[in-house]
């Protein structure tokens, strides 16, 4: 067995190990909705309720939904978010590294090597694709990129830095759009210099300028020049 298939299997195996607890619902304002297990029906959230790893959650214009975590954290959702309670499971520094290491293996099986285990995330994973209810929240399915990624911004903001990084990277393989990416590897860059790894914030901030470059995508310059100013800084260090 080589190195990089003990790895993905200590991968799969450390991930297994960890028991699920309940996330509570502390607060609500607005429309909040949930989608609990397997069940694909939306259903209204209330105060007090406990939310599995395998349960969904979305908020709907001008809303705004407290969760308390099993650590007794609380943690805030804004408008027009949407994320499973299962990615906001505790993630390890350890983790984070086997999952970015998983990536690297999966590039190496695509550029034509015998590899023959897969992980493509570790984000929770539902029989069919998560759908944004068409009545009573607004934008519908159109926006569903976004509303996932409001969710890992929602992460990021309450330093959960970790677990954006790995919605991030799960939100790029599932919307391929270029166009897209660009604020998604912006986050991403700020996400890995939070975790003190300059040299991966670097590749996703220039990954975002890439794709400005190369498909003369319109952005905003603003966006633009912090990214760039980003990847000056950081090419300093």
């Amino acid at each position: 067995m080589n190195k990089r298939t003990m790895t993905a299997i200590f991968l799969i195996c450390s991930l297994a190990a960890i028991a699920s607890a309940s996330v509570k619902v502390t607060a609500i304002s607005g429309e909040i909705k949930v989608r609990c297990g397997l069940d694909e029906t939306w259903k209204p959230a209330r105060t007090g309720m406990l939310l599995e790893d395998v349960d969904t959650i979305l908020s709907g214009e001008a809303s705004r939904v407290v969760l308390t975590l099993p650590e007794g954290v609380r943690f805030s959702l804004n408008s027009n978010t949407i994320l499973d309670i299962g990615d906001l499971r505790k993630i390890t520094e350890r983790e984070l590294f086997l999952y970015l290491t998983s990536r690297k293996v999966n590039r190496i099986e695509r550029s034509g090597r015998d590899v023959k285990i897969h992980i493509e995330n570790v984000s929770v994973v539902r029989g069919e694709r998560k759908e944004i209810p068409s009545d009573g929240v607004k934008n519908g399915l159109a926006n569903m990129r976004q509303f996932e990624t409001n969710g890992a911004r929602a992460m990021y903001r309450q330093g959960l830095f970790p677990n954006a990084i790995i919605k991030l990277y799960t939100i790029i393989s599932k919307y391929p759009e270029k166009k897209n990416h660009i604020e998604i590897y912006y986050l991403l860059g700020q996400s890995f210099e939070k975790v003190s790894e300059p040299g991966r914030a670097l590749d996703a901030y220039q990954s975002a300028l890439k794709i400005t470059e190369d498909d003369n995508i319109s952005v905003s310059g603003s966006l633009v020049g912090r990214i760039s100013n980003a990847v000056e800084r950081l090419k300093t260090l």
